[in-house]
């Protein structure tokens, strides 16, 4: 399995039970260390908020950056045993978390920099100016997730005219910092409108250092369900290695399951006479058989939602934008 390390989403708004919800399905799904939120469109985030999303368990630290108005709002939230934050810098567009990150025991001392950049093109030069300025004196380490309300590639965008310049500020932008934007696996777009001639685009995104990279071998950027925003989530994983066939683990609470007590039992009786090897293997079959089973029978129904909505996304943005197709997309989302 993959070990995520970030998550960045725009949310269009975390004020609601049912958005908190969702946020605390997405952390706990993909059992992210530092999640990245962007458009709180709240006020006021204390620590009551704060366990509505990751849930009254763990130790987490986090940065508020209110929004203007009624739109915008960042919110950044680490585990303190992954992320030692040691100083916060909070702008109107973004949030700055310095501090050690210490992933499969590999430590970097580096910047968390989440993102939420103006919609206009002109106040999102002067933006990106500013922050290449900022960022280039901090002289660390960057990993930078957000929504950055822009593309850098004419790819990255369908059914809505861009202008080259816009998408020129943002190459130079990455450039100027010496940023990676490593290919995003499982889709093409991250934000989508759903109209009859839809408009969708890659908004969102983390850039990275090279140091990170050479940290961390095996880095991806991973597409996740939209759930309930217009944007999807987008993860930072560090890519599972193949080491061989995993070893069998027995849990000690397994012997409570009455089930898997009952095709143990039967199985050992059916093998009377056989050797102690052969009755443990065709134990462990059972075991595996059961746990497998129950997995299945156990996985919650939402998981299935979003991954139908994946598959519906995937048509939609692959050129098949019928109006069943659009409605069948809102319905499953609701």
């Amino acid at each position: 399995m993959n070990q995520s390390i970030l998550i960045t989403w725009n949310v269009r708004g975390i004020g609601s039970f049912e958005k908190k919800a969702a946020t605390r399905r997405v952390l706990f799904s993909s059992k992210t260390s530092i999640l990245f939120i962007q458009e709180t469109k709240i006020q006021v985030c204390d620590e009551w908020v704060i366990k509505k999303i990751v849930g009254s368990s763990g130790n987490y630290g986090w940065c508020f950056s209110p929004p203007i108005g009624r739109s915008g709002g960042l919110l950044s939230i680490w585990d303190t045993n992954i992320f030692d934050c040691q100083a916060k810098f909070v702008h109107r567009n973004y949030i700055m978390s310095v501090g050690w990150l210490k992933v499969l025991n590999i430590k970097l001392h580096c910047s968390l920099v989440n993102v939420y950049a103006p919609n206009g093109a002109a106040d999102r030069k002067g933006f990106f100016l500013h922050l290449s300025e900022t960022l280039s004196r901090s002289n660390m380490p960057l990993i930078i997730g957000g929504d950055f309300n822009t593309i850098c590639r004419k790819e990255e965008k369908v059914g809505v005219s861009f202008k080259k310049g816009e998408m020129k500020v943002f190459v130079e932008f990455i450039n100027s910092l010496s940023l990676l934007d490593i290919p995003l696996e499982g889709g093409t777009f991250t934000w989508s409108n759903y109209r009859d001639n839809p408009s969708m685009s890659r908004l969102d995104r983390i850039l990275l250092s090279p140091e990170v990279m050479q940290k961390w071998l095996n880095l991806q950027q991973k597409l996740m369900p939209k759930n309930i925003s217009d944007h999807n989530p987008v993860n930072l994983t560090i890519a599972e290695q193949n080491w061989g066939p995993k070893p069998f683990h027995w849990f000690d609470h397994w012997s409570e399951e009455e089930e898997l007590v009952g095709y143990i039992t039967k199985t050992c009786q059916s093998l009377n006479g056989a050797g102690i090897s052969d009755m443990l293997r065709r134990c462990k079959q059972e075991a595996k058989v059961w746990h497998a089973r129950k997995g299945v029978s156990n996985k919650p129904s939402i998981a299935e939602l979003e991954n139908r909505i994946t598959e519906l996304e995937a048509k939609f943005s692959g050129g098949k934008s019928d109006s069943s197709l659009k409605q069948e997309i809102l319905y499953t989302k609701s």
